[in-house]
């Protein structure tokens, strides 16, 4: 049950979730599952668990720009966007996360 719930904080709960439909975080969530929670705009309650587990997932799931570049535009940290930067790195992507970061330094 640890294992699945390694790669992604997801506060416990029972969800409808739109494009992905019922999840109950109770109990164990599936790595993909966590995945397409992580990706929804709708449900904001899931976070990755910034590691190397995590980073070797994601470049398992052969994330393509445009979603890793979504990824980015939706962190909640400098070292979650220094996560996904390490799944995929292009000058676009390097572009925007340096955007994102410094958006990090002008809210403190």
């Amino acid at each position: 049950m640890e294992e699945y719930n390694m790669l992604f904080n997801i506060r416990k709960g029972k969800y409808v979730v739109p494009g992905v439909g019922r999840v109950d975080a109770y109990g164990e969530v599936s790595p993909e599952k966590s995945l397409q929670l992580y990706e929804s705009k709708a449900f904001p309650w899931c976070e990755p668990v910034v590691d190397k587990k995590t980073v070797d997932f994601l470049k398992k799931q052969k994330l393509d720009e445009k979603r890793v570049a979504a990824l980015i535009q939706s962190a909640k940290s400098k070292e979650e966007v220094d996560m996904l930067l390490e799944v995929k790195s292009t000058k676009t992507l390097e572009g925007i996360a340096s955007t994102k970061k410094s958006s990090f330094s002008n809210k403190s």
